[in-house]
């Protein structure tokens, strides 16, 4: 099957002609302009589709044999495109002869079948493709001409016309006119909803256009940048903006919202420490301007990106709150979203209340990307504190407003937060293939947004028992943290990764992998993030024998911690209570908390780690000598270890279960590797895609969060299975096969 924007758009350029569309496919083909992605075709360039040259020479046979009047008729009408008035259409002829002559040369080619008149008595090409022949073939001079006389003509239609006036005079050539009606034409399409529209006119106007600096700021203000669809839109947005900064001799007012503007782009890019100079350069420059003032201060306040104390933050917080309460609605509900998180990242428990007081919609396209972000965050937030009812709740609402309202990138971001509340919560059927898929789309998400998705893939593959894999994966994504994003974003990946270590007792590794993330979060004071770092990191220095650092590691976090009414962080401090009574030798003692633990991690829900826990209640009750008190607990655990599709946990916990006389049926394949024949395997076919598209193994290792051996193995499984020797046979193959399609991905997608 086709996508159903390619089949829209291949019907709107070709009238749903069989010859017309099987040529325009053919070429779109021979150019590689096709892919195949998932299970459907579609463009990597939905903007113009080029005249097949069997339909350009017909139609151009045709109009030859015309009269000239004729002729100018087409031309006219090729450069208006959109369908037109009879006496629009005359006039836009002209100086071709006398209005009778001109009004009988339209009538020849309404009479030609070339065009068309419909029952309202407007003028157009019967094909679009047609038209594109004709206007192709007018001679460039003559054809900026038209679009000049096109647009005076247009000036005088009632409405006017914005869009149509605001192409024809960029095409003359004449810029002035040409910003002032695309951006006419902008507000309109934001005022209907029109997103998509909007965006094309400003991002034109914004990368193509001669403009001031005032011009810039106050269109580049316009856009909605939750909606650019790919990483070099937004930076072709921020090389204009910069390129005013350089060389526009802007105002100091005018470069402090311009700087402001550039830090906004580098939020949406996840670039949040370069966007954090910025905006502390653009704050001194923004008093003019409460509002944008307002903002800037309000992202100081998040602990993104930087290694400035919490109380610092807290301090940008609270100056948000002291401004003045006349600004606009949607600036006003920015701020309340971001204050509520900031509040949050912080441990603040007043950013809850800031949080019930965002709206579950708007009736902009501003407010709509405000309420949408603001649910996304807090439902982020909520899942950091361990209060996975309300995650759900609020990411559950966001993606509904993303859905809506089709903001792809924002309905990304909720999946992959989604992805990691499914993980926590249990919530694991088809887990591995959705975050792996999610984890590899470089079109929806940003690189960092694509860590969390690839960290649940090495998390579930350590729970099913692969633990090759999920090191390698889970090293990868911690690598790729520390390299893209702030030091907060290290530090799940670390905890994942310190735990499998941990398991196969690699302890300086644990310690090693660990040591940055905690004197980040202890320098920082946001404790609160450190639900899995600090238990994994206690054990590791009680293994190493350190254990007065293990010791003040827990007081830290309990007292970091506090009486919030975070869930999360006070079942792994509980966690921590029982390893160290574990390691004091009180078993009983430790049995107690480690089931205290268990009930914690349960409560929210979490039973992964709550069934880990119960493994190990029962181990302290066997080291003291109560198998009877024991093997019922571990008897529960692996149950529960295999209807969560843990196998590699159930496996452990079924060996001690059957060395104390217990038998136990071995728990069935749920996950983890499995056998897939002559067939290519779901990443085999992953790597194979992306090889077509011409990347190297470590182009394809870069996307796709492995090393390049373990991409060299796919290949040459994937080369065994399908019986070919070569790179360039394997291709050839999979393509011949329908597998995936031929061409490189471009980046104009």
């Amino acid at each position: 099957r086709v996508s159903d924007d390619f089949a829209t758009f291949l019907h709107g350029r070709t009238d749903g002609l069989p010859l017309a569309i099987e040529e325009s496919v053919r070429l779109m083909w021979n150019r590689a302009d096709l892919i195949r992605r998932g299970n459907s075709w579609v463009r990597h360039r939905l903007s113009e589709i080029d005249v097949p040259p069997t339909v350009r020479d017909a139609v151009l046979e045709r109009s030859v044999r015309l009269n000239p009047a004729a002729q100018a008729a087409l031309r006219a009408a090729a450069v208006l495109t959109d369908p037109a008035a009879e006496d629009t259409v005359v006039e836009a002829m002209a100086p071709a002869g006398d209005s009778a002559s001109r009004l009988a040369g339209l009538a020849e080619a309404v009479g030609s079948g070339l065009l068309r008149q419909d029952q309202h008595g407007l003028v157009s090409f019967r094909h679009m493709l047609a038209c594109r022949a004709v206007y192709e073939a007018i001679p460039m001079p003559q054809r900026r001409a038209m679009h000049l006389r096109a647009a005076h003509v247009l000036e005088g239609v009632t409405p006017l016309p914005v869009a149509q006036l605001a192409r024809h005079f960029r095409e003359a050539g004449d810029t002035r006119a040409w910003c002032r009606y695309a951006e006419q034409a902008a507000d309109l399409a934001i005022a209907s909803g029109d997103d998509a529209t909007a965006i094309v006119l400003l991002r034109d106007l914004l990368t193509n256009a001669d403009l001031v600096p005032a011009d810039v700021v106050r269109l580049t203000g316009k856009v909605p940048f939750g909606l650019l669809s790919d990483r070099e839109r937004y930076r072709e947005l921020m090389d204009a903006l910069r390129l005013v900064l350089d060389t526009g001799e802007p105002t100091p007012s005018e470069a402090g919202e311009i700087r402001f503007l550039v830090a906004r782009l580098l939020v949406q890019m996840e670039a949040f420490e370069q966007a954090r100079i910025e905006m502390e350069g653009a704050l001194p420059d923004l008093g003019h301007d409460p509002a944008k003032a307002a903002r800037a201060m309000m992202f100081l306040g998040l602990p993104y990106g930087t290694t400035t104390p919490a109380a610092e933050h807290l301090r940008w917080l609270r100056r948000v709150a002291e401004v003045p309460a006349s600004m606009a609605p949607v600036d006003r509900l920015s701020i309340r979203a971001g204050r509520a998180s900031g509040l949050l990242l912080l441990g603040e428990e007043e950013g809850w209340a800031e949080a019930a007081l965002i709206d579950d919609d708007a009736s902009t396209t501003a407010g709509r990307l405000c309420v949408t972000g603001g649910h996304l965050n807090v439902g982020h937030m909520a899942l950091i504190w361990g209060r996975y009812p309300e995650a759900r709740r609020a990411l559950t609402l966001a993606l509904g407003l993303a859905e809506r309202y089709q903001y792809r990138k924002l309905r990304g971001i909720g999946q992959a937060t989604l992805i990691q509340l499914d993980w926590l919560t249990g919530a694991w059927d088809g887990l591995a293939d959705r975050a792996g898929s999610l984890a590899g789309d470089e079109e929806l998400l940003q690189p960092v947004s694509r860590l969390t998705p690839a960290m649940v893939t090495g998390l579930v593959q350590m729970a099913c028992g692969d633990q090759d894999r999920a090191d390698e994966c889970l090293r990868l994504v911690l690598e790729r943290a520390d390299r893209q994003g702030g030091a907060e974003y290290s530090v799940e990946p670390a905890g994942a990764l310190a735990r499998l270590r941990l398991g196969a007792g690699r302890i300086d590794d644990v310690l090693r992998v660990t040591d940055g993330p905690i004197r980040f979060i202890a320098g920082k004071g946001t404790w609160i993030w450190a639900t899995e770092l600090v238990p994994v990191r206690v054990e590791a220095l009680l293994m190493a024998g350190r254990v007065g650092e293990a010791g003040d590691l827990a007081d830290a976090f309990a007292a970091g911690v506090g009486d919030r009414r975070a869930p999360g962080p006070h079942a792994a401090l509980a966690a921590c209570r029982a390893i160290l009574a574990q390691h004091r030798g009180d078993l009983l003692g430790a049995a107690v908390l480690f089931a205290r633990a268990a009930e914690a991690w349960q409560s929210l829900p979490r039973p992964y780690d709550a069934l880990l826990s119960r493994e190990r209640q029962a181990a302290c009750l066997l080291r003291a000598d109560r198998s009877d008190a024991a093997l019922p607990v571990l008897a529960e655990a692996f149950e529960g270890l295999s209807a969560l599709g843990a196998r590699g946990d159930a496996v452990r916990v079924m060996h001690t279960l059957r060395a104390y006389g217990v038998e136990v049926k071995r728990p069935s394949w749920r996950g983890g590797r499995r056998s897939y024949g002559d067939q290519l395997s779901p990443r085999e076919l992953d790597v194979v895609r992306l090889l077509v598209e011409g990347r190297t193994n470590r182009e394809i290792a870069g996307v796709l969060f492995l090393s390049p051996k373990t991409v060299a193995r796919h290949v040459e499984a994937a080369m065994r299975k399908l019986g070919v020797s070569s790179r360039t046979a394997l291709a050839v193959r999979v393509v011949e096969a329908g597998v995936v399609a031929e061409g490189p991905a471009g980046d104009d997608r």
